[in-house]
């Protein structure tokens, strides 16, 4: 089994005003017990779910993990 870490940086701007805050909705998530934080998004292949969140003054951490039954590769999105 191959064994790799990737780490990623963002920084999330919302586009839309009617939508809720990226902070307001991990804040909602970090709140459930984390079996009830994870959701199929393709189907029953791709599962993710929001393993730990913390924040510190105007900094908040936290993991995504992602697990898949079906043999795909990463996917990046197109830059806008």
């Amino acid at each position: 089994m191959e064994k790799t870490v990737t780490l990623r940086f963002y920084d999330v701007t919302r586009t839309r005003l009617d939508r809720p805050a990226l902070i307001d909705v991990l804040q909602a998530i970090s709140r459930l017990n984390v079996a009830d934080r994870e959701r199929h998004i393709t189907g029953d292949e791709i599962l993710v779910r929001l393993e730990n969140y913390e924040e510190d003054g105007d900094c908040v951490s936290g993991q995504f993990i992602r697990g898949q039954t079906a043999r795909f590769r990463g996917q990046r999105g197109s830059r806008v």
